[in-house]
């Protein structure tokens, strides 16, 4: 597979991810809500802590490339790992994070992906 893009879209009412390989093929999509905040008239906030959350909620949902053997190796929280081994329909490994200070695994969210056949 050749290298592939992945774009993240920060919208108003909420962040759609897009994976897309070099020619377009669409590989994995995402999308998760999150709400705005009115508290005055003409004034409009959001909490950027929501844009993370959304963040790794919709990139989670491309884990499906994982289990679909579109990716050799991906990066995903421990408390996604269930969801990965119930779903998987082959055998994987389970690696902890390269030691800088010290060894870990994430566990508050975050997703990090190796396609197969990706160059520089």
């Amino acid at each position: 597979m050749d290298a592939c893009f992945l774009g993240i879209d920060v919208g108003t009412s909420g962040l759609r991810a897009l994976l897309v390989t070099k020619s377009g093929e669409i590989i994995g999509e995402g999308e998760a809500h999150y709400s705005v905040s009115n508290p005055a008239d003409g004034f409009s906030e959001q909490d950027p802590a929501d844009w993370v959350s959304a963040c790794q909620v919709a990139l989670g949902t491309l884990r499906q490339a994982f289990l679909e053997g579109q990716t050799a190796m991906m990066w995903h929280s421990t408390g996604n790992l269930r969801a990965v081994k119930d779903n998987a329909s082959f055998d994987f490994g389970v690696a902890e994070l390269p030691a800088n200070v010290r060894k870990g695994s994430p566990t508050g969210g975050g997703n990090f992906y190796v396609f197969k056949d990706t160059t520089d």
